[in-house]
């Protein structure tokens, strides 16, 4: 009523007082405790808390006091207007926010792990308590149980759409296979059945989610070959990138020919699939036709490179010393266990020490440019940086690694 002095009048919206005594009994409760919270001099709005206007309050609570739902606060705050109010970490004084509250829905994480014949699949899921007891269970990145509870019954429907990254679609399509050959799932020690009819489980086309886990185990795979850690989100992969996978599938996994749109008779080119970049190495066959190859593969690792001085001077060099800062900065195939060796065993010559000093120089320009998955390079720059300063190579190795600690350190 304070702010309110200015007005000829003022509204006040009642209510009918409930008939039933429970309720009535925790209105009393209720309002015994809400009268012991400070009234301040104005107004406190959530965004003044949100915007450090009333320094010192920084988190929201609200409480239940009454007898109905003592066993259950949060199926009041479900089904009741709540008082929000603002506590001081400082000084532990309660202050109520103005506004009419309600709360739509609650979420918690249950550790407990999700099985199916004994099969462990997952080790949590949330649980989000909505109004209308209505329950929902999310767990993987794809699925969730909607329960309803009714007077006389529990209405419950399973539901997913398949999504995620690489390794999340394929746990999350074991999981749906599994599920459909035994109906029942078991949360922690809760075994829970979902029948499911013939003609819901017509509409579930069985051999094509087949058909993707495969597709998904060996995109695996050829990740890994490619020595490949940056996780694939495939919630971004394109019809185009789906056929360069099974390009890439069939040649490197399965050494099949194909077209190489480089169009050349050996060469490096990159790929680029959703969100990992790919350099491929493609050697062309009698027929035409290409052959694809790991390009950090310790067979290909020898190429011919001019001296500095003298064009007509050729040397040694291997392959991996010509990724330049772009290369590192945006590939994701690199094999800095490859790189590392190479490095180790090019003091050899004056012309390939050169070209050492000059590639880590590069190494280190990406490396500071490089936005994702810097770890793997660190350590090479680090490993490289330490060996080269214990040996004579004729060039300032301690400068580059105080250089580089200063980078790194930013």
């Amino acid at each position: 009523m304070k702010d309110k002095s200015g007005s000829k009048s003022v509204s006040i919206h009642l209510k009918e007082f409930p008939k039933d005594k429970m309720e009535a009994v925790d209105i009393f409760f209720m309002f015994t405790n809400n009268m012991r919270i400070t009234i301040p001099n104005k107004e406190i709005t959530i965004s003044d808390i949100a915007n450090g206007k009333i320094p010192g309050y920084d988190s929201f609570q609200m409480s239940y006091s009454g007898i109905q739902y003592k066993d259950d606060p949060m199926g009041y705050f479900l089904n009741h207007k709540v008082t929000l109010t603002a506590k001081s970490s400082y000084t532990g004084v309660v202050l109520p926010i103005t506004g009419d509250f309600s709360v739509e829905s609650f979420a918690t994480k249950n550790k407990e792990p999700i099985l199916i014949n004994q099969n462990t699949f997952y080790d949590s899921y949330n649980l989000i308590r909505k109004k209308d007891n209505v329950y929902i269970l999310e767990f993987g990145k794809s699925f969730s149980l909607h329960f309803q509870k009714m007077e006389k019954e529990i209405h419950s429907s399973f539901n997913f759409k398949i999504q995620g990254n690489l390794s999340e679609r394929i746990v999350d399509i074991k999981f749906l296979l599994a599920f459909i050959s035994s109906k029942a799932i078991t949360f922690g020690n809760k075994t829970l059945c979902f029948p499911i009819d013939k003609e819901n489980l017509d509409k579930l086309d069985i051999k094509y989610y087949e058909g993707n886990l495969h597709l998904l185990e060996l995109t695996d795979q050829l990740l890994k070959k490619l020595h490949i850690n940056e996780i694939l989100d495939y919630d971004n992969i394109t019809e185009k990138d789906e056929k360069a996978l099974i390009i890439l599938i069939n040649s490197i996994l399965f050494g099949e020919k194909c077209v190489n749109p480089a169009q050349k008779e050996s060469t490096f080119f990159n790929i680029t699939i959703a969100n990992i970049s790919i350099l491929i190495y493609a050697q062309k066959d009698n027929d035409n036709k290409f052959l694809l190859y790991v390009f950090f593969a310790p067979q290909n690792t020898l190429v011919f490179a001019a001296d500095f001085d003298n064009e007509d001077k050729k040397f040694l060099v291997p392959n991996v010393f010509f990724l330049n800062k772009n290369a590192f900065i945006s590939l994701d195939n690199i094999d800095y266990d490859l790189i590392l060796n190479e490095i180790k065993k090019s003091q050899t010559s004056d012309s390939l020490k050169r070209f050492t000093y000059q590639y880590i120089n590069e190494m280190i320009q990406g490396y500071q440019n490089r936005k994702k998955g810097k770890t793997a390079m660190r350590n090479c720059i680090i490993s490289a940086l330490d060996y080269l300063t214990t040996i004579d190579t004729g060039f300032n190795y301690k400068e580059l690694k105080e250089k580089f600690n200063d980078i790194d350190k930013k």
